[in-house]
């Protein structure tokens, strides 16, 4: 082995002289090409074979094998790499990366450029340049985080390029793939929800421990293992209900008033994804998603429709479902076919790929010749649009819903690292047809045959919902979902497209049969069920008039700017100054960000009268935590199928100042242990939703016996809040894992971890999230852009950062106050400024800079 290494490196040397290597005046390795051909296989063999990271176990590399031989679309190498590099910049803070001149450079934020990495225009070795961007970061001499995975994270950056389905699994996510696609999780078999007492059980799985240890539904769990798990996060106490197989663990729980103790042994736990409804003669099959579970689940329900006499029809709904197994759907749709293709698969160049099942004909077998109908919406994608398109391509059912997600592609499984920290790749490598060659993928879902809007009426207002799109040529169902508050004695339904597929299997003979007649009956019954409900807020929803909208007259909001944290009312009068009334006028609004208020919020007008005006009133509250920024108000009218943009309207979104919080807290040993907090709001404003929650060890030796969190709308100026926290601990505390005071207010936190001695901690804390101080105009004529980040702290700030449209551009650690001049093409941009502190507070300003032409 060590004549090996003498070996290489004499080799790496001799190379190294013959063909040279430039040393940059910054200090950065410039690696030639040709310097690159001939050195890097040297350096990635040897790398390979003692390299405690990326090479070691040949993972990046089996990776890229399965990628360059299955992955279903051509793709950019370079885009690819670029992209992998990027990544890196989430999880190491002082890293930026940059394209230029056909080469990488990666940068520190304060010491500058320390690699310069060739790319080649052509051909390309990525293994090659993957291998060096790793070693470039590992040999850069700077920090870098013990938990960051230099080699997970290229490979995750670099299938962030292919597709948004093809993806890197470690972990958790790993673990939540494996139970979803198997069906199967150890446990005790149940589902749970969190409550103030310890845990409610929602759900208990037949044949499981749970089912046989006499567990029912809406029990309360409050200890596992004999300790109290009042206060414990939900993730925690599902964490000590589970564990290995065939271990025991004690529950006790509360049912009725009356505690009971039971004691199960886990096991490996079926998770039931297939529900059946039966009422009034339709049969209902519910299934949440496609695991190996799905077919016996389906196979089950279908036996218990044969045994029941009066069976008129059936539905199966897959809304929500997203998906699972490619197989179980092909078997699902096998059970409702009698013959026929149900779909086949077409890889990389139109061909088959290894592993993958190439084509699946549903097989004569005895099949329900009962009528029906399939539930879709918007978020019924993969599997179940594979059962869905498959049984309308054979015209045995109708569909009622929405148009489906449109995921008409295939990913498979491959284990890359096995060892003791698993990770896996799920890679795009094949798209299914389905009868007539239908592409799910290229024809962005299944359609309805029926597509069902609503109009969703509620105590926060009115709301157009689930619309049909414009190429859509079938029928339309408008309905009411009607929620408590909109009026008094409202009715409440809670599931009308299901009470619509029952009436159609009721009434009509066949789904296939002509249903324009039922559905326009029943959007007449929608229609005047629409008109009471407007009327009960005095709008008049008649269809008389015509539909112009561009008539309509606007008037703009008289604001120019809102504050943080403060309520809005912005009125807007409409007039029509027409000869003739606009029918079913409502009025639609949008902003450049998503997450303003009154993004997507509609107000209904009703039908205007010739000269009538009325007055809408757009109100709410900016929430707190948002930063500064310029934001819009779009304004559009609706009517009908009619829809006419009125204006976009600026308003300044004005940043309220950081809350200024003194944290006491102080520990108390004894029978039982007292922690006392204390929050004195040092801001020169009132605080909102403040929370103070204590975190205690995961293990059963520590019981909370008291409150765990503290829940504060509103702090005014000079106020104390405080709360008590009791636990008792078989150990002593200074023998215990860490504890956890999390104080956190307006969306900023800060965790404060009790470590060493804990007995005698006495505490004062000032938590003060860093304040940013940046003047950025909102438009500017030229294309460069000098930006001075200011940060400041009543401790230190450890780092700052700077990204303009998701792209980090700057990056300085100690420094509070530094300038960085950007280059930026004309259009919109989006800026934002990153600050934090010593104490893991964070700040973030948001700017958005147009450049004129």
């Amino acid at each position: 082995m060590v004549l090996c290494i003498v070996l290489t490196s004499f080799c790496v040397a001799i190379t190294l002289l013959r063909y040279g290597m430039k040393i940059c005046f910054t200090g950065a390795i410039e690696y030639s090409p040709l310097f690159y051909e001939r050195v890097v296989s040297i350096f990635l063999w040897l790398y390979c074979v003692f390299s405690p990271a990326l090479a070691r176990d040949g993972m990046v590399q089996t990776a890229l094998d399965v990628i360059a031989r299955d992955y279903l679309w051509d793709y950019s190498p370079h885009e690819a790499l670029l992209s992998a590099a990027e990544q890196l910049e989430e999880v190491i803070p002082w890293l930026i990366v940059e394209y230029q001149e056909d080469s990488i450079h990666l940068i520190h934020g304060e010491k500058g450029v320390f690699a310069v990495l060739p790319i080649p225009s052509q051909s390309i070795d990525i293994m090659s340049e993957i291998f060096a961007i790793e070693q470039s970061i590992l040999e850069s001499g700077y920090r870098i985080d013990d938990d960051v995975r230099i080699d997970v994270e290229l490979l995750r950056g670099y299938m962030n390029a292919l597709d948004r389905y093809s993806t890197i699994m470690t972990r958790d996510s790993l673990t939540r793939f494996n139970e979803r696609i198997q069906g199967q999780l150890t446990g005790i078999g149940c589902r749970v929800q969190r409550s103030d007492e310890g845990i409610r059980i929602s759900e208990v799985f037949p044949d499981s421990p749970a089912y046989s240890g006499g567990i029912h539904k809406n029990d309360i769990v409050t200890h596992i293992d004999g300790a109290s798990i009042k206060g414990v996060s939900l993730n925690d106490a599902v964490d000590r209900l589970r564990g290995p197989i065939h271990s025991r663990v004690a529950i006790r729980f509360v049912r009725e008033g009356e505690e009971n103790e039971v004691t199960l042994q886990r096991a490996k736990v079926r998770i039931p994804n297939v529900r059946l409804y039966i009422e009034d003669g339709i049969a209902q099959i519910v299934i949440e998603n496609f695991s190996s579970q799905t077919t016996r689940g389906v196979q089950k329900a279908l036996k218990e429709i044969r045994n029941t006499k009066g069976i008129k029809g059936m539905i199966l709904d897959l809304r929500g479902n997203t998906g699972g197994s490619m197989w179980q759907s092909c078997k699902t749709v096998d059970a409702f076919l009698s013959t026929g293709l149900v779909l086949r698969t077409e890889g990389k160049n139109g061909k088959s790929v290894s592993r993958l099942m190439k084509s699946y004909e549903a097989e004569k077998d005895q099949e329900l010749g009962l009528p029906m109908i399939v539930l879709v919406n918007s978020r019924s994608a993969s599997a179940s649009e594979i059962v869905a398109g498959a049984l309308k391509a054979h015209k045995r059912v109708l569909i009622i819903g929405q148009k489906t997600h449109g995921k008409g592609v295939v990913q498979m499984p491959h284990t890359i690292r096995t060892k003791s920290d698993p990770v896996k790749m799920k890679l795009t490598v094949a798209q299914y047809l389905l009868h007539h060659d239908f592409s799910v993928h290229e024809q962005k879902g299944v359609a309805p045959d029926i597509w069902l809007e609503r109009y969703r009426f509620s105590e926060e207002g009115f709301a157009h919902e689930r619309k049909a799109d414009e190429d859509f040529e079938g029928p339309v169902l408008l309905y009411a979902k009607e929620e408590s508050g909109w009026r008094l004695g409202g009715i409440v339904r809670d599931d009308y497209p299901l009470q619509f597929a029952r009436k159609i299997l009721l009434q009509s003979a066949s789904v296939h049969s002509d249903l324009s007649s039922l559905i326009e009956e029943e959007q007449k019954i929608e229609n005047n069920l629409m008109n009471d409900i407007f009327a009960a807020r005095e709008i008049n929803w008649s269809s008389e008039g015509v539909v112009q909208l561009d008539k309509l007259v606007v008037s703009k909001v008289k604001a120019e700017k809102v504050l943080v944290g403060e309520q809005y009312h912005w009125e807007m009068e409409i007039y029509n100054p027409t000869q003739e009334p606009v029918p079913k006028v409502y009025a639609s609004f949008s902003s450049i960000s998503d997450y303003m208020p009154w993004s997507g919020e509609h107000i209904s007008i009703g039908t205007l009268q010739p000269q009538e005006k009325k007055t809408i009133v757009l109100e709410g509250e900016i929430p707190i935590g948002l930063s500064g920024s310029m934001e819009e108000i779009g304004l559009s009218l609706h009517s009908g199928e009619q829809v006419h943009s009125v204006r976009t309207q600026n308003i300044e979104i004005i940043e309220q100042s950081t809350p200024k919080l003194l944290v006491r807290a102080q520990i108390f040993p004894g029978i039982p242990n007292i922690m006392d907090v204390s929050v004195e709001n040092l801001s020169n404003r009132a605080v909102r939703d403040l929370v103070v929650q204590l975190s205690l060890p995961n293990i059963k030796e520590v019981e909370n016996l008291g409150d765990s969190l503290l829940e504060q709308s509103i702090l005014e100026k000079g106020d104390v809040a405080s709360i008590q926290f009791q636990f008792q601990s078989a150990k002593d505390l200074e023998d215990l894992p860490e504890l956890k005071l999390e104080v956190q207010a307006e969306h900023r936190s800060s965790k404060i971890e009790y470590i060493e001695n804990p007995i005698n901690f006495l505490s004062e804390q000032l938590i003060l999230a860093p304040v940013i101080h940046t003047d950025i105009p909102t438009t500017i004529t030229q294309e460069r852009l000098d930006i001075i980040v200011d940060a400041e702290d009543d401790g230190s700030v450890v780092e700052t950062s700077l990204w303009v449209d998701g792209d980090k551009k700057g990056w300085q650690g100690d420094m509070t106050k530094w300038t960085h001049s950007l280059k930026m093409n004309k259009g919109r941009h989006r800026i934002d400024i990153l600050a934090r502190d010593d104490q893991g507070l964070e700040s973030r300003s948001i700017y958005y800079v147009y450049v004129t032409p």
